[in-house]
């Protein structure tokens, strides 16, 4: 489960030491990461 946060670890690191910019589709692509992610390992569990 740690792993699904990656992507978001990326964008933060990203934002902070590359001072890259986060738009609309980029919040739209990374939810749908996660929430793909968290549906993946909900199932595996349950």
């Amino acid at each position: 489960m740690l792993g699904s946060l990656e992507p978001l670890a990326a964008i933060i690191f990203s934002m902070m030491f590359l001072e890259a910019s986060f738009g609309l589709m980029d919040v739209l692509g990374t939810a749908l990461i996660l929430g793909t992610v968290f549906l993946l390992a909900r199932r595996k569990d349950g």
